[in-house]
């Protein structure tokens, strides 16, 4: 075995492995793993093996057989892919469902799903070819696979074309090449994708496009040497004129203090920092490999290629408390009898280990906090440290650094300031404000130079928001919570204030005696709602009222997805993606820490007053259009910010920041 021929599905490996037998006379074989069909025998004895593997499944796995990676546009892949399921795999399939599902790839199914499958392969991969350039220039193509393996003459003339494959009988292409061969062109998608499965795609695979140099309208982040060099070399690309970016020649070493993961359970800061450190390890990748990075976690200091294997996010971790933040019974009822765990199941919150949890969770999350800003500072007291910029990624335990030397990036999240001004002015510190008003505070209120201050939003989960597009699921999510169909408003109460529910309430009450047009619903999620709110005088029993208590995760993004609107009234530290994410429009506090984001994508309101909230719905509910509107507003907005978005601006922040030195 001299070569592996990857791809994700329908990414034109068949048309490839064609090339080679028509024109060089070489043979090629297959590896799969499936239950359906068995693996060609002696596979491995052939010079070229096809394979829609991922490259760890991959055997024999060998590092010192070369690879060469073909990846197709991947609206064409997926469509593709939905139309080989719905003719061959399982005929009579409806297209629209395979297409959400293929684009979702939940569970990591359709081969990891298109991104994880391309990004995978282009670590591994020795070459990467696009389709586009394959069906355009063959000999072309080809050129770059003779610097890799060693092909016999080429007899060009013996190439059969796309019709002669698709209506003839090809040495590969199965037993149904009509159907198996589409059309064999790229752009088909434009044809077949509505506007809401496009969003969707963007949503998922909108980094590894860009990646790849497929740009959207409008760009985020363009294909360029700073993040993607590497993967550039690999596809043989021409750098685009956009790319203003310089090759990095010196050798530069950042550490990241990555302690919010003991200090802060699942909030977005430890979100936004995971993403972060996964787009800094996709950096060092794939992107420019002159900058290595880090993580201090505790006292240790771990190569950022070690994240994965640390197991931060599991039950047994290096994360003390780890069974404690995922706030269930099971922390009591684990290793309880059978009999023992029935009755503190049913008795939860009369035994109080409810309150007892939130209790016990908030004193070792100060325990962790003090001890990790007591770690911190003698860490950074040290004297050999040997990094060019530290960032720390947790204001609240910032150190006295005014007279520490080093270059140092400070991610400032919270609107609370516990330095004096004086000790903020040190100009080796850059900071990343995660909204425009702790700008506009650091620069007004603190003196601090707009040279040193950035603007980065924190990032969303993108895996658990994102907009649904399966009837099956939103029947059965809707039945699940008595819903009986679309037509309801939802909130979130674990991102609202009492007070900020309470005027949710009344100002749906005011709207339902006001209105004579259906009647809808007002959905309350979260925890322990009603006992928040208990005891005020407001109306709060309505029975168009429903409170769902805790949502699964796998549902909560089905339940936006079906809303009419949402609402976001009380200050937080990352925008309401759940809705933007789910383009749902949004009725926002005119206060609001992110107005400029939210600003086309619904109505700002007085929070603090229902009748203006009751006016807001009123109108929203009663202007489809504009309520289209913002909803569309809303998940493109959204797909302006990812995790290659926040990766490529901080990483901006950490050059700009050492070049000044």
């Amino acid at each position: 075995m001299k070569c592996w021929l990857a791809s994700f599905p329908r990414s034109g490996n068949t048309f490839f492995r064609n090339i080679l037998y028509y024109v060089y006379g070489i043979e090629s074989s297959s590896c799969h793993w499936s239950t359906k069909r068995s693996a060609k025998k002696h596979y491995d004895q052939y010079d070229v093996v096809k394979a829609h593997l991922l490259p760890e499944e991959l055997v024999p796995n060998s590092p010192d057989i070369p690879a060469i990676y073909l990846v197709r546009d991947g609206r064409d892949s997926l469509v593709s892919i939905a139309h080989h399921r719905s003719d061959i795999v399982s005929p009579g399939s409806d297209f629209s469902t395979n297409l959400y599902e293929a684009i979702t790839a939940e569970k990591h199914s359709f081969f990891g799903g298109w991104s994880h499958n391309v990004t995978t392969w282009l670590d591994r991969a020795t070459i990467v070819i696009r389709y586009e350039d394959l069906i355009k220039d063959q000999k072309g193509v080809f050129k770059r696979v003779e610097q890799l393996l060693p092909l016999p003459k080429a007899d060009w003339g013996n190439l059969p074309n796309f019709k002669e494959m698709k209506f003839g009988n090809p040495k590969y292409g199965g037993k149904k090449p009509r159907k198996f061969f589409r059309k064999g062109k790229s752009g088909s998608w434009q044809d077949e994708m509505s506007q809401e499965q496009l969003d969707l795609f963007w949503h998922f695979h909108g980094d590894t496009m860009e990646r790849l140099g497929y740009c959207r309208v409008p760009s985020v982040v363009p294909q360029n040497r700073l993040i993607d060099s590497t993967a550039m070399a690999k596809m043989d690309a021409v750098i685009p004129e956009s790319d203003k970016h310089k090759p990095v020649t010196k050798k530069q070493r950042v550490l990241i203090d990555c302690n919010l993961f003991f200090t802060h359970a699942d909030d977005p800061l430890t979100t936004n920092l995971k993403e972060l450190v996964l787009g800094l390890l996709d950096v060092e990748t794939l992107g420019n490999t002159q900058i290595t990075f880090d993580l201090l976690i505790k006292d240790r200091i771990y190569p950022i290629h070690d994240f994965n294997d640390l197991k931060l996010f599991e039950d047994k971790s290096l994360v003390p408390f780890k069974r404690l933040a995922l706030n269930d019974k099971s922390l009591y009822t684990h290793k309880l009898p059978k009999y023992a765990s029935i009755l503190v199941n049913k008795y939860y919150s009369l035994l109080f280990l409810s309150d007892f949890y939130r209790s016990l969770t908030r004193l070792i999350h100060e325990r962790e906090r003090k001890k990790a800003k007591s770690r911190l500072l003698s860490f950074l007291n040290r004297t050999d440290i040997g990094y060019d910029l530290i960032h720390l990624t947790d204001d609240m335990k910032i150190p006295d650094l005014e007279i520490f030397k080093n270059r140092v990036v400070v991610t400032k999240s919270g609107m609370t300031f516990n330095k004096t001004p004086g000790q903020l002015r040190n100009k080796n510190i850059h900071f990343i404000a995660t909204s425009e008003i702790i700008r506009d505070k650091l620069e007004e209120e603190w003196n601090i130079s707009s040279k040193n201050v950035h603007k980065i939003f924190l990032q969303g989960d993108k895996r658990t928001f994102h907009l649904n597009l399966h009837p099956k699921k939103t029947k059965m999510v809707l039945s699940r919570y008595n819903l009986q169909s679309q037509n309801f408003i939802i909130c979130d109460s674990d991102h609202e204030s009492s007070t900020s529910l309470l005027s949710i309430i009344e100002g749906f009450n005011i709207y339902q005696k006001k209105s004579s047009s259906k009647p809808i619903q007002l959905v309350i999620t979260g925890k322990e709602t009603q006992k928040r709110i208990a005891g005020y005088k407001n109306d709060t029993t309505t029975p168009n009222i429903i409170f769902t208590g805790h949502v699964k995760n796998h549902f909560r993004h089905v339940l936006h997805s079906s809303a009419l609107l949402s609402y976001s009234l009380t200050d937080r530290l990352s925008p309401p993606y759940e809705a933007l994410y789910c383009r749902t429009p949004i009725i926002y506090s005119k206060e609001n820490p992110f107005k400029e984001l939210l600003q086309n994508c619904g109505l700002p309101v007085n929070a603090e007053d229902p009748a203006d909230i009751a006016d807001a719905l009123n109108f929203l509910l009663n202007d489809t259009s504009l309520k289209s509107k913002f909803g569309r507003n809303a998940i493109q907005q959204s797909n302006q910010h990812s995790r290659r978005k926040t990766t490529y601006d901080t990483l901006c922040v950490y050059l700009n920041c050492l070049k000044k030195h």
